[in-house]
């Protein structure tokens, strides 16, 4: 759930469609980020002072009103299970996985 909650991050709002979202931030040139972690959510812009009040909308669309659209599920939810498949290959991360799954199996943290 982590991953595709990250995914989701910055795609269509109540406000504005996913591709008008990208051209807004890539015409100010601005940088978007979401990050999950197990106790956390963190948007993030990399953007000039003087653009703060225009990605500032943004954010609070994007975290306040999402539009949770099938299709933005849809693909990040393909994106999740190639991760999953691949995950094999990076032992540190599955091994981290494991760990946590074991460490807090029917616990909240």
């Amino acid at each position: 759930i982590p991953h595709l909650l990250e995914l989701m991050g910055f795609r269509s709002s109540a406000y504005l469609s996913h591709m008008r979202t990208l051209k807004t931030l890539e015409q100010i040139g601005a940088a978007a980020s979401c990050r999950v972690g197990r106790e956390d959510i963190l948007y993030q812009f990399d953007v000039l002072r003087e653009y703060v009040p225009v990605v500032l909308p943004l954010m609070l669309a994007n975290v306040l009103c999402p539009s949770v659209l099938p299709e933005e599920v849809a693909t990040a939810r393909e994106h999740v299970l190639e991760v999953q498949q691949n995950i094999g290959e990076n032992t540190e991360s599955l091994l981290c996985e494991l760990l946590h799954i074991t460490a807090y199996r029917g616990n909240t943290l």
